[in-house]
C-alpha cells in the first residue's frame, strides 16, 4: 500500500471519527477518565478566540467546558480501538503513536500529535494536524470564522423551549422536503422527524414530531444505546485481516456508520435545524480534511489560511444516458423493466469505475467520492498541479 494513500487515509479517519462523541455521549457511555478527558478536549464557557477561531491556552478551573462530545470521542475511541487499525505503533504518519488504552489512565497531553488527539480536539486545536480536523468541520458545517468562535464559546445545554426542556438525547432528525416550501425555518416548526433507528426500507420515510420526540430523557439514551450496541457488534464483524490496509478499513466502517447514524441529528444546539445526518457531516468532514491536508502536504506550507483556495472539485459524466439505457431492446414490452434497472445499474457501475480510477491515481481514499448518482460523480481533491 503506497504511503502517500496510507497517510492520507488516516487523515481522512481523524476526521470521520472527530464527532464519533456524539453518539457516545447521548448513550451516555460511562469512563471514570471523564473529567479528565474534559480538561483535554473541550473548550469552556467564555474561552478567548484568536481571528482564526482557535482558543486561546489560558483555562481556569472553575470553568464549565462546553461541546463534551469531544471528550466522549476520546473515550468512544478506546472502545473501537481493538477492531481499528493500528494507531498506536511507530507506522501510523502523519501521526505519531499513543500507546496502549491501559498507558492512558492519566490522559494525554492535548498537542500530543496522534490520531485520537486530532479527532477529539477539534473544538480545542492546537497542533497543525488537529486544525486540519478543525477546518474541516468548520467548512462541513457552514462555519465562517466569527462563527466558529462563537459557536466554541457556547454553552451546548439542554434547548429550552419556554418552560419546557429537550435533552440532546431527545432531539430527531428534521427531513429536508418538508423545509422547501418555508419562507423561513425553524426545528420547532417542522412536523416531521426520521425515526432514531439503523438504516431499513421502513426508517427511511419521516413521522410526526410528536411521536419521535418525547421528552423522556431514559427512553432517549435508551434508543441512542441501542444504535451504540449496534455499532460495537458491527465493528467487530469486519475481518481482522483488513485492519492491515487503512483504506479497506475505512470502506468497511463507512459502510456500518451509514447504517447506524443515517437518522442521527449531527447538531441538537438551539439555533440549528437538525436536518443534516451525522453520517453525511462525518464523511464530508473526511473529504476536505482528506484534501486540506494533501494542500499542506504537498505546497509544505504548515500555516493553515482559511482563505487560500486548497480543494478541488472533479466532476465526471457519463454523456449519453439516455441513448444508452434505451438502446435496442429496451423499448419494446419484452422484459423492459429488467432492461432498463439492468442498464441503469451499469451507468452507476461504470462511473463508480471511473471515479475509483481517478481515486487511485491521486492516491485518495474512498470517502473522498462525494457523489456518484445519475450518471454523474464528484470527487474533493487538493488544489495542487
Amino acid at each position: 500500500m503506497h504511503s502517500l494513500l496510507a497517510q492520507t487515509t488516516r487523515v481522512a479517519i481523524a476526521a470521520y471519527l472527530h464527532d464519533l462523541g456524539k453518539l457516545a455521549e447521548r448513550a451516555h457511555i460511562d469512563s471514570p477518565n471523564l473529567d479528565a478527558l474534559k480538561t483535554l478536549h473541550c473548550p469552556t464557557v467564555g474561552s478567548k478566540f484568536n481571528q482564526e477561531g482557535q482558543p486561546s491556552n489560558t483555562q481556569h478551573a472553575a470553568d464549565k467546558h462546553t461541546h463534551i462530545h469531544a471528550a466522549y470521542t476520546s473515550l468512544a475511541f478506546d472502545c473501537l480501538e481493538p477492531h481499528m487499525p493500528d494507531f498506536a505503533g511507530s507506522d501510523c504518519s502523519p501521526f505519531t503513536g499513543r500507546g496502549n488504552a491501559k498507558d492512558r489512565q492519566s490522559g494525554l497531553a492535548p498537542d500530543t500529535d496522534c490520531l485520537v488527539n486530532a479527532a477529539a480536539n477539534h473544538h480545542k486545536p492546537t497542533t497543525f494536524l488537529q486544525w486540519v480536523i478543525t477546518q474541516a468541520d468548520r467548512l462541513a458545517s457552514g462555519l465562517d470564522r466569527e462563527s466558529f468562535g462563537k459557536y466554541n464559546a457556547t454553552d451546548d445545554a439542554d434547548i429550552r423551549e419556554g418552560e419546557r426542556v429537550r435533552g440532546k438525547e431527545n432531539i430527531r432528525q428534521a427531513t429536508l422536503f418538508e423545509q422547501l416550501n418555508q419562507s423561513t425555518t425553524s426545528w420547532k416548526t417542522l412536523n416531521l422527524r426520521y425515526p432514531l433507528a439503523t438504516l431499513s426500507p421502513l426508517n427511511v420515510f419521516p413521522q410526526a414530531a410528536e411521536t419521535q420526540e418525547v421528552d423522556d430523557k431514559t427512553a432517549g439514551t435508551k434508543q441512542y444505546k441501542t444504535l451504540w450496541d449496534a455499532l460495537l457488534q458491527g465493528i467487530a464483524q469486519i475481518p481482522k485481516s483488513h485492519r492491515t490496509n487503512p483504506t479497506l478499513w475505512l470502506d468497511h466502517f463507512d459502510s456500518l456508520w451509514l447504517h447506524i447514524t443515517q437518522a442521527v441529528p449531527s447538531t441538537t444546539q438551539s439555533g440549528h435545524v437538525p436536518d443534516v445526518s451525522l453520517y453525511d457531516h462525518a464523511r464530508t468532514t473526511a473529504a476536505l480534511a482528506a484534501g486540506i491536508w494533501r494542500y499542506h502536504h504537498e505546497t509544505g506550507e504548515k500555516h493553515v489560511d482559511v482563505d487560500q483556495q486548497k480543494l478541488l472539485l472533479i466532476q465526471g459524466d457519463f454523456f449519453g444516458i439516455q441513448n444508452f439505457v434505451f438502446a435496442d431492446g429496451a423499448q419494446s414490452n419484452k422484459q423492459a423493466n429488467k432492461l432498463l434497472r439492468g442498464r441503469s445499474f451499469m451507468v452507476n457501475l461504470l462511473t463508480e469505475c471511473a471515479a475509483l480510477k481517478v481515486l487511485e491515481s491521486l492516491q485518495l481514499p474512498p470517502t473522498s467520492l462525494m457523489l456518484n448518482a445519475a450518471g454523474k460523480f464528484v470527487i474533493v481533491a487538493h488544489n495542487t498541479p
